[in-house]
């Protein structure tokens, strides 16, 4: 079993070793062109800093975990990121280019699903994820020989499955997963957030007023094709700290402050744009001047004053909805230490630090040493 399993290995980092070369020296040979056409356009500059994010990051984490199936899954995905339509680029447009683009295009797909599927211990668990990674593979190699058809019909389809891969890691974290792997599962499931929220917004926007994200003739399509971007660097990012287990635990704080500061930038947001308006109309009235310095003023002057109560409330109320057991262990040592101020009984004082210790952290017994004198 030994023998076996460390020749897989060595293949596998055969095979990723063969892989990364390609792909490298495919990057590398259509950097010329890249640079060519980011001359005529700055905003290509961001394409080719983020293919040498992705390749700098799939050496990296493979560096890292190179016998994890999972690392290797994902270091793959970033390496046919890079190649986009550069078989083409390379190759001059040929038939055997846009067939390996197709190919590599189809083959990154089926990967990024399976991820769902196997991520963080490289298991198909549900056991139905086995099929439905069959079913995927088969979609992908239809869209090979049938391109047509899948551009009408098949991305319903693997937006369907991508759903099931995101069930898949629900059923894992309830009922499967252990502590350390809900962290993980924790952290790819907020890079996924804090990055689909804000593109649901932008493509929403582009929809509504008609903006086209990769132009960047404006400021709003210009911030629209940076979030996309930090949407493909963020979500990455995320996987990579998941993967190689880097302040798993933190994820519970940077969760945390998310929610208290996105909540209270909305509510800041609104009280501001509501109370410029309300006091600009009501200047308004009163001088018959409708543009008003002093109703920013005054209401920049409000947030500024409501900004620290208001970050207490919201905190408060997420942690006893969210962080119950957080909370209440803040309650129950803010508690103890009025007690501690007034309570001159040494006995008494033992006796409820001892209560406190227990309540807050349920450790299997308690007791206390004092020091003689």
């Amino acid at each position: 079993m030994l023998n076996h399993d460390l020749h897989t290995g060595r293949l596998m980092r055969l095979l990723w070793a063969v892989t990364v070369v390609v792909f490298t020296a495919l990057y590398l040979l259509a950097l010329p062109q890249s640079v060519a056409k980011a001359q005529q356009d700055p905003m290509a500059w961001l394409d080719i800093a983020l293919q040498a994010i992705y390749l700098l990051l799939a050496w990296f984490v493979f560096w890292q975990r190179s016998a994890d199936s999972v690392a290797y899954i994902f270091s793959l995905i970033l390496l046919m990121a890079l190649t986009g339509d550069r078989f083409q680029v390379v190759f001059a447009a040929s038939t055997t280019a846009q067939s390996l683009d197709l190919i590599f295009a189809a083959l990154s797909s089926t990967l990024l699903i399976w991820l769902f599927y196997v991520f963080p211990d490289g298991r198909f668990v549900p056991r139905w994820t086995r099929w439905a990674a069959v079913a995927v593979a088969a979609v992908q190699l239809g869209r090979i020989f049938f391109e047509e058809a899948y551009m009408a019909r098949g991305f319903p389809v693997m937006g369907l499955f991508m759903l099931t891969g995101a069930f898949a890691q629900v059923c894992r974290y309830r009922s499967i997963s252990d502590p350390i792997q809900r962290q993980q599962i924790k952290w790819v499931v907020f890079g996924l957030a804090i990055t689909l929220v804000p593109m649901g917004v932008i493509l929403a926007a582009v929809g509504i007023f008609g903006l086209d994200l990769f132009e960047g003739n404006s400021a709003a399509e210009t911030l629209g094709l940076l979030v996309w971007i930090g949407f493909l660097i963020v979500f990455p990012l995320s996987i990579v700290v998941s993967i190689l287990r880097y302040r798993l635990w933190d994820i519970d704080v940077v969760i945390r402050k998310t929610l208290v500061y996105t909540v209270l930038t909305a509510l800041l947001a609104l009280v501001y744009v509501g109370s410029v308006i309300l006091l600009q109309g009501l200047v308004g009235t009163l001088t018959g001047v409708e543009q008003s310095t002093l109703a920013v003023v005054v209401s920049t002057l409000a947030i500024a004053a409501i900004f620290t109560p208001l970050r207490r409330r919201i905190q408060d109320v997420i942690d006893r909805r969210f962080y119950r057991k957080k909370y209440d262990a803040q309650q129950v040592l803010a508690q103890f230490a009025l007690t501690a101020q007034d309570e001159t009984d040494l006995d008494a004082l033992t006796g409820e630090l001892a209560r406190v210790v227990q309540e807050t952290l349920q450790p299997e017994q308690v007791s206390v040493w004092l020091r003689k004198k």
